[in-house]
């Protein structure tokens, strides 16, 4: 096959000559380019970003309102349909930047 192939097409011509670094220089990038597509991250994209800053100003904002609560106040009064996971992923990256009443103590 690879015999009629070479009568078929003029494969000499298609030859170039290069030097051993630029050969490896484009392996090199062929390496990178695998492995940078290969390891991206995976699962599903972010929520945007006014969406996360309101799920934590509303934690905030109310203290003794949980994940599953924020989710159904999104989604009730804004459209905004996030699940109780994905509010407390949030929370949990960013921090609760709840303010503590001094009052509450042990």
């Amino acid at each position: 096959m690879m015999a009629t192939l070479s009568r078929l097409f003029p494969w000499r011509g298609a030859l170039v000559n290069v030097r051993a670094d630029t050969l490896i220089g484009w392996h090199r990038q062929g390496f990178k380019l695998f492995w940078r597509l290969k390891s991206r991250p995976a699962g599903r994209l972010r929520i945007p970003k006014p969406p996360r800053e309101l799920i934590r100003e509303m934690a905030a904002e109310n203290p003794r309102w949980g994940e599953e609560r924020i989710a159904n106040e999104l989604k009730l009064k804004l459209g905004i349909r996030v699940s109780p996971r994905t509010v407390a992923t949030y929370l949990r990256v960013s921090g609760p930047v709840r303010t503590l009443d001094p009052k509450q103590r042990w």
